[in-house]
């Protein structure tokens, strides 16, 4: 199964690139590498069914401070590489599954392949209500109608004397008078 999944990681056209750099970074001479980089790569699969899962969260922390991260591809396959030795935290989790954590202590051009069985979890996520109640606003009009009131007409300026419903209306957007 591992095998598997790891031939079609390789036959998918963004493995290529991706393999070819981790091949170079790994054969590459001790002056070139970046300072004896350690990596981590591994699958994640379903501890019940032995299925791959997808887009799980790795995340590798050094100090509390998250030191990389990646997400599982579709086959659960992650690569976490450029590591300086030491002490870290691994985690992986995913919605509807228990976060998974492992302690490491990764030597100098270490190469650590880790799978990871993920449990199903009895978290479930509760619904959310949005209430709100409206004072006024826009939320109070009637699409396509308006209320006018004498005061709003006694506001407006106008070029004569009187103030009427006429020239109110010639002040609202989308309001085209056509004559006198």
């Amino acid at each position: 199964m591992k095998q598997q999944a790891l031939a079609r990681f390789l036959a998918a056209p963004c493995a290529l690139p991706a393999v070819l750099l981790w091949l170079c970074a790994a054969l590459a001479p001790e002056e070139v590498r970046a300072q004896s980089a350690a990596s981590i790569s591994g699958f994640v699969t379903d501890s019940t069914s032995g299925e791959p899962v997808q887009l799980v969260n790795i995340v590798l922390r050094r100090d509390t401070l998250a030191a990389a991260g990646a997400a599982t591809n579709r086959d659960g396959v992650f690569f976490l590489t450029g590591l300086a030795p030491g002490a870290y935290l691994l985690t992986a989790s995913f919605v509807g599954y228990e976060t998974y954590r492992q302690t490491l202590v990764l030597a100098p051009d270490e190469r650590r392949a880790i799978n990871i069985k993920l449990k199903p979890g009895q978290t479930g996520l509760n619904e959310v209500v949005v209430e709100s109640e409206s004072a006024g606003g826009a939320a109070r009009i009637t699409a396509g109608q308006q209320t006018i009131r004498p005061a709003d007409i006694q506001l407006v300026p106008t070029l004569d004397v009187s103030s009427d419903l006429a020239s109110y209306l010639t002040t609202i957007p989308g309001i085209v008078s056509s004559g006198d």
